[in-house]
């Protein structure tokens, strides 16, 4: 029996290669966090959807990012996960308000910008370990587009692709906060020890 376009077989391979196969994601999602890890580049491995993992690199929180993906049961509403997210904070309300599906400012009524609703999530994100609701954001917003005939991250329109790189942004900046700086910093005060 043939698929309807809007069907689709969710599976570990096919996150892979969405991700894998990008020219783009290294750009849109680690480069923001450079001045966290100055090796922003993804390099490939043989493995499509594995990247390498180097020394100052957050290539391994994005392969573990990539599996946590694949491996979520992909919500028909991601913003629902997004906002739950963002509520997580005490929004200001004399500054955002909701309307609908949509965060806009308070003295404007215009809706909020991709790269400020980032900046909510984020702020409401710190002090947590992980952000679950943010993978499965993730995890809708690859699947809608998937479904909408999406191969790879880079087949995605702006719009789309700037609002799923913010929600891997943020995961990924959460994420090396709580693990990957902390052992980057013992790593360096060892290799500082060891050289005095």
């Amino acid at each position: 029996m043939a698929r309807k376009k809007d069907e689709i077989e969710w599976s570990q391979d096919a996150v892979m290669h969405f991700f894998g196969k990008s020219e783009w994601l290294d750009r849109a999602v680690l480069r923001p966090l450079s001045h966290i890890a100055p090796c922003w580049d993804l390099r490939r491995t043989d493995t499509v959807g594995v990247f390498m993992e180097e020394e100052y690199s957050l290539a391994v929180l994005m392969n573990q990012l990539i599996l946590d993906v694949a491996r979520s049961i992909p919500p028909t509403d991601y913003h629902a996960r997004e906002d739950a997210v963002i509520r997580l904070r005490e929004v200001d309300n004399a500054a955002v308000y909701q309307e609908e599906k949509r965060w806009r400012d308070r003295r404007t009524g215009k809706p909020l910008s991709k790269s400020s609703i980032g900046g909510l999530m984020e702020q409401a994100a710190i002090g947590y370990e992980d952000v679950p609701d943010l993978v499965l954001a993730a995890a809708g917003r690859v699947s809608a587009a998937m479904k909408h005939g999406d191969a790879t991250f880079d087949d995605l329109d702006d719009g789309h692709a700037d609002m799923l790189a913010e929600v891997l942004t943020v995961i990924l900046f959460i994420r090396a906060n709580t693990t990957w700086l902390p052992e980057q910093s013992e790593r360096e005060a060892i290799e500082a020890a060891n050289a005095s």
